[in-house]
């Protein structure tokens, strides 16, 4: 799998989850409310926060009807709703991102469209994230995959085919940085319907690419849907962030607030910490005292003279493992006492003659070092 880099953030196996607090517009169009969801955001410990660009008119007809579920009296049409939301210009979101600078947390903005992708890349945003429902938008795709970027591409309400068709889509203009993110495309999901196995199918079908999950469920009190999209593998986490889950709007009601990312990032850290290694199977540190003292040992079940010869009848097996392990009770038997052995002792090999003896393959190892010869040039 590709390792990527995302401003000072590596991306990848064995790194922290990148935590994308997804602003969107949640500012109401109001830098001061913006500039405080970066600060907050910052002090919480998340890796970037998102917003979104776009003009209502570059996005949707006058007459595209709303999908979601509208409040009473709220806009009929996709163009009336974002309409409300999308007076932010260049001058804008050039203050969020000297704002972001300045906390040090990587700015970045979803772009709806090519004239906003060109001015987000003029602010030095260093990666592009291609929303759900453009996944199928090819031409636009294309058009950010050609600046260079980390292409972070959502994938909710796609087929396998349309994910792959715009990986190679990017691929073929000379893209390798690709993050794809497992995302349901309902606001809000039900936990039925989040399908976290679709993260590892990801990751199968495109092992070269890290992969995430963009969350769109409402967090439970130990966040716990959240923890086990890390468990199974996401590399990347997104989250819709706001300052007041209270507060009107589309998306605010399913969003954390700042608290909410902070103990999200520490039960990530948590996980990732608890998952470990899978490559190699041994005792760990913490176990060696168990090993050493909860393992049972060859006993002696009576008073052993001197030069007896070890029977089956002699032995049990007891804690501690500080003695003859039981795995090795064939190679014990017939072997002779070397001294007394009180009842109830714990056996070790040096109070049998086999101790006494050197192995062989040790024998053979020093003779072969012995015949060695030097280097010479």
């Amino acid at each position: 799998m590709r390792t990527l880099t995302i401003g000072s953030h590596r991306i990848g196996p064995g790194c922290p989850v990148f935590v994308i607090a997804e602003a969107g517009c949640n500012h109401r169009c109001d830098v001061a409310a913006a500039k405080r969801m970066v600060r907050e955001a910052a002090r919480a410990g998340v890796a970037a926060i998102k917003f979104q660009t776009y003009k209502a008119e570059r996005l949707a007809t006058r007459t595209a009807p709303a999908y979601w579920k509208r409040a009473p009296g709220g806009p009929r049409t996709q163009f009336e709703f974002f309409k409300q939301l999308d007076r932010f210009g260049q001058r804008e979101y050039a203050i969020l991102a000297r704002e972001c600078r300045r906390r040090e947390i990587v700015f970045l903005s979803t772009p709806w469209d090519a004239g906003s992708a060109d001015m987000l890349e003029a602010l030095g945003m260093p990666a592009f994230k291609i929303g759900s429902a453009d996944v199928t938008y090819l031409p636009f795709i294309r058009h950010c995959a050609r600046k260079g970027k980390p292409m972070i591409v959502s994938t909710g309400a796609a087929t396998i085919e349309e994910i792959e068709r715009a990986v190679r889509t990017i691929e073929a203009c000379g893209n390798r940085q690709i993050i794809l993110m497992h995302c349901v495309l309902a606001y809000h999901t039900e936990p039925q319907d989040a399908h976290l196995r679709w993260i590892g199918a990801l990751q199968q079908r495109f092992p070269r690419y890290p992969v995430g999950f963009s969350d769109h469920t409402i967090a439970d009190a130990h966040l716990t849907l959240q923890a086990a999209a890390v468990a199974v593998g996401a590399l990347v986490f997104e989250k819709h962030y706001t300052l007041d889950q209270r507060a009107p709007g589309n998306d605010h009601w399913h969003s954390l607030e700042p608290r909410g990312f902070a103990q999200m990032i520490e039960q990530f850290r948590m996980v990732q910490a608890a998952m470990g290694r899978s490559d190699r199977r041994q005792p760990l540190s913490c176990e060696r005292p168990a090993r050493r003292f909860a393992r049972r040992s060859l006993v002696a079940l009576r008073d052993l003279p001197q030069g007896a010869v070890l029977a089956q009848a002699d032995v049990t097996c007891k804690r501690p493992g500080t003695g003859i392990a039981p795995i090795d009770l064939e190679r014990a038997l017939g072997q002779r006492t070397t001294r007394a052995i009180s009842e109830d002792t714990v056996i070790t090999w040096s109070m049998l003659e086999r101790a006494r003896r050197r192995p062989f393959p040790l024998r053979r190892r020093r003779i072969h070092a012995q015949r060695r010869e030097p280097l010479t040039v």
